[in-house]
């Protein structure tokens, strides 16, 4: 019976603590004055936003990541395709030097570009987020920690020639003559590689004299089935290698005429006046 007694008075006991616990939060409630549809509706609104957003950032988080891996294949194929190219240029740059100087030593050496990583500024409103939550990453931290995709491979291309009798320089230890060379031998041999529909050269043989004017004429003969070249010479070793020859003349009343010669045509025609000759 005492066992009994006791168990009812701490049912009691809990019943009553309950009661109060009770009268305590209806009296919290009736402080508040219950909640209002319109923030019910508000909230409903807002997490509608922030799941429509939070879905666009993880659409635009996978495009970033098939845009990057694109782009790495796409630099990978870049890079492999201009170093076959370079490799190619590089050789028929240095047979061409050897051929205007005859002799000497060239090549192109590429120059590597360091990899480095941009920066970007903090906004305003990064450095409060970042001084309120030291743990979380600033926008500085999350920019960085994304590998950002460069095109450049290299810097650039440095020229090293070396003229007959002479040690290795880059070309602005060469004289005038000496860099109209190695300059038309690198246009040569890029044009083998990459052929234009035609090529302009205004003058580019004035700085040679007669030997190294055979030899820049023997190499654009060798060209002609690649390109066509339009060249503007005094020089008549380049004239001589011409298909076609349009020159400018003054008459005695001042007027500029122009006059045009076809090889082909005119060895033709002295061959039949000689013809004719001999038969007189």
């Amino acid at each position: 019976m005492r066992v009994i007694k006791e168990a009812g008075e701490v049912k009691s006991l809990v019943e009553g603590e309950t009661a109060l616990e009770l009268q305590r939060l209806k009296h919290q409630l009736e402080l508040t004055g219950g909640i209002e549809p319109e923030v019910v509706s508000e909230y409903q609104q807002t997490k509608t936003r922030y799941d429509f957003l939070a879905e666009q950032m993880d659409d635009l988080q996978t495009a970033t990541a098939s845009l990057e891996s694109i782009i790495r294949d796409l630099d990978a194929t870049i890079e492999k395709k201009f170093l076959v190219s370079f490799k190619e240029i590089n050789e028929k740059f240095t047979q061409y030097f050897k051929v205007l100087f005859d002799g000497g030593k060239a090549q192109l050496v590429l120059q590597r570009a360091d990899t480095h990583k941009e920066e970007v500024e903090l906004l305003p409103e990064d450095e409060e987020a970042t001084l309120a939550d030291k743990s979380a990453p600033s926008a500085k931290e999350k920019f960085l920690a994304t590998e950002k995709i460069k095109a450049s491979f290299f810097s650039g291309v440095e020229i090293s020639a070396t003229p007959p009798g002479k040690k290795l320089s880059t070309i602005n230890a060469l004289s005038g003559g000496e860099r109209a060379l190695t300059s038309i031998a690198l246009i040569c041999s890029i044009i083998s590689n990459n052929p234009s529909p035609f090529v302009v050269l205004d003058e580019v043989d004035a700085a040679l004299d007669e030997a190294n004017s055979e030899r820049y004429a023997a190499i654009l003969d060798s060209l002609m089935d690649k390109t066509q070249f339009i060249t503007v010479t005094h020089n008549r070793a380049t004239m001589r290698r011409a298909s076609i020859l349009y020159g400018v003349t003054i008459g005695e009343d001042g007027v500029s005429k122009l006059l045009s010669v076809k090889f082909a045509e005119a060895d033709e025609l002295a061959i039949k006046n000689s013809k004719s000759k001999g038969k007189e």
